[in-house]
């Protein structure tokens, strides 16, 4: 049998307050995305304004 580590589910708890992995992939996701768009928003400017 494959040996299964136990992972808790939170990364940190403070009281009843708790982050979780997936509300961190979540975040990472959102503003990865978000600075990928302003790249691209930022070159497609500049290739319009010099022609």
């Amino acid at each position: 049998m494959i040996p299964f580590p136990d992972i808790t589910p939170y990364i940190f708890k403070i009281g009843p307050f708790q982050i979780r992995w997936y509300g961190l992939m979540y975040l990472i996701g959102f503003l990865a995305a978000y600075l990928l768009i302003k790249r691209q928003e930022t070159r497609e400017i500049i290739s319009i304004i010099h022609g």
